[in-house]
């Protein structure tokens, strides 16, 4: 995800700050964009997201986190998810699972002897690892269908 920033109003704004006393971890929390930013401007994962933090903020966490990473290694946005059919996303939750079962999907950092440079490890996740994933794709694809099933019986109603 690259957006454009204008740089010299951002080093202003920033200086701003810290004349104003402010930390230079503070400043630096406040003006970076988060990586997770791309997905939340679907409205209706955004929508989604904020009824379940009504009722549990780390579960609302957990799952825009774990639908990051899907979006970042497999190029699935939530609204990709949501316009597949029963037997793709069946397919899909089948693949997501054999590429966490034998690759992973995001790595541990090390150093690599040979370049010396850092480089992402994947490493097989664990058994109850891949059941919270698929059951965040699952939860989403249910309450989806279920808005889109509503919609329409009201729509002809």
């Amino acid at each position: 995800m690259n957006q454009e920033r204008d740089q010299q109003k951002l080093r202003r704004w920033c200086i701003r700050r810290l004349q104003e006393d402010w930390t230079v971890r503070e400043v630096s929390d406040h003006a970076t964009i988060p990586k997770w930013a791309q997905i939340l401007k679907e409205p209706h994962f955004k929508d989604w997201l904020t009824n379940l933090s009504h009722s549990n903020p780390g579960t609302a966490k957990d799952m825009r986190r774990k639908f990051h990473v899907i979006y970042e290694v497999l190029g699935k946005s939530p609204q990709d998810l949501a316009s597949m059919t029963e037997g793709q996303a069946q397919t899909f939750l089948i693949h997501l699972v054999d590429l966490m079962a034998k690759v992973g999907l995001k790595g541990h950092k090390h150093r690599n002897p040979q370049t010396g440079k850092m480089e992402n490890k994947p490493e097989p996740l664990r058994h109850n690892t891949m059941v919270s994933y698929v059951n965040a794709v699952r939860t989403w694809l249910q309450h989806f269908r279920f808005l889109r099933r509503e919609w329409k019986a009201k729509r002809y109603v």
